[in-house]
């Protein structure tokens, strides 16, 4: 599996070998561990400190398809709706001044900020828990040696009192005050702030517990929202755009598109309108939309070429685009080329989501 690494420095590919053969899930995890490790050992050592960047935006796997070699191209594109609500104006030296939200600051907005302008999911998750925690003690006051745990359920209990807690949850919402207190204390809030064992502790990175950990940065984001607006008038943004909707944007985005390769590291400029900037020569992969059952985005594109045929048209892969009537849409520039000789043919998966307006969903690490 190669990915890319990087730090404030320096950026540039990293590549896992010799792991069993397996299906494409079970071979991101195991590499995504395997890489891990090893960048441990090396910041340990003092060689050097990276992080693997985010998988599910680029990464690629060798996989066997029979007799052949198939190197699987994955990308992946999500994208949230954003909106401003209030006067602005331009000021003559091209600042936009928007006027300042309603509400009253108070110590959660602090934890809530860097829960949103982080980009590690167990980071955001300490700061929202702590977030939602600064807001309960408003609610119910810690008693004198009343123990953390007992306090986070009572505090629960006076929420459901205050707020419409299911419909705020809406999908998220685990059936009842119980099972909300277990899904944060017990699936997040002890494991990813503890470090102490195996068994009792989520290791940072590790992707097996990313799910449990995601699901939990959701709940207390929309808990925290509405105890923001409830107790001091600060409202998160609530219009936005419907599942149907996004999924639509999505589908209409791809639709008809296909994908195009070139050998051309050109940064990318959103007014750019060919494949190959700097004229390079570019190979086409005809693609299509990927059925709704067989993926977890909003909309997705699959296309399959002989690597042969690409290696002989362009060499190695520095830049993956999609293209419809001769305009590129999507782009991923690469740190550095693919060197795809080796596989036989050459799979590109590209998918695209919709978050809509909400709390941050989606964390690179």
């Amino acid at each position: 599996m190669v990915r890319k690494l990087r730090s404030g420095r320096e950026s540039g590919p990293s590549r896992v070998r010799n792991l069993p053969d397996l299906g494409h899930s079970e071979l991101v995890s195991q590499a995504i561990e395997s890489a891990n490790q090893a960048l441990d050992l090396f910041a340990a050592t003092g060689v050097v400190a990276v992080n693997v960047d985010d998988v599910d935006a680029f990464h690629g796997t060798w996989l066997r398809d029979g007799q052949s070699i198939v190197l699987r191209l994955n990308l992946s594109y999500p994208f949230q709706v954003r909106a401003t609500v209030g006067g602005s104006f331009t000021e003559p030296d091209g600042n936009l001044v928007i006027s300042p939200p309603f509400g009253e600051w108070h110590r959660a907005l602090r934890y809530f900020r860097l829960s949103q302008a982080s980009d590690d999911l167990f980071d955001a998750f300490r700061n929202l828990y702590l977030a939602l925690e600064s807001l309960l003690h408003e609610v119910a006051p810690r008693k004198n040696r009343e123990g953390e745990g007992v306090w986070l359920a009572r505090a629960l209990r006076l929420v459901y009192e205050r707020i419409d807690v299911p419909t705020i949850l809406r999908e998220l919402d685990p059936g009842g005050i119980d099972e909300l207190y277990q899904s944060i204390w017990n699936l997040a809030r002890n494991p990813v702030f503890h470090a102490k064992d195996d068994s009792s502790s989520f290791l940072p990175l590790d992707i097996s517990s990313r799910e449990s950990v995601r699901a939990n940065v959701l709940r207390c984001a929309r808990l925290a929202s509405s105890l923001s607006e409830e107790l001091h008038g600060v409202r998160f943004l609530s219009s936005g755009v419907s599942i149907e909707a996004g999924k639509a944007m999505c589908e209409g985005l791809l639709s008809g598109s296909d994908i195009a390769l070139a050998d051309d590291s050109t940064p990318f400029e959103p007014d750019n309108r060919e494949v190959s900037p700097a004229g390079h020569n570019v190979f086409r992969v005809g693609a299509h939309l990927v059925d709704a059952q067989e993926t977890t985005f909003d909309a997705c594109i699959r296309g399959r070429a002989r690597t042969d045929a690409v290696v002989q048209a362009i060499g190695p892969v520095r830049r993956v685009t999609t293209s419809k009537n001769g305009s590129v849409g999507l782009v991923e520039v690469m740190d550095g080329s693919l060197d795809i000789a080796g596989s036989d043919e050459l799979e590109v998966e590209w998918g695209v989501s919709c978050g809509g307006i909400g709390p941050k969903a989606t964390y690179s690490s």
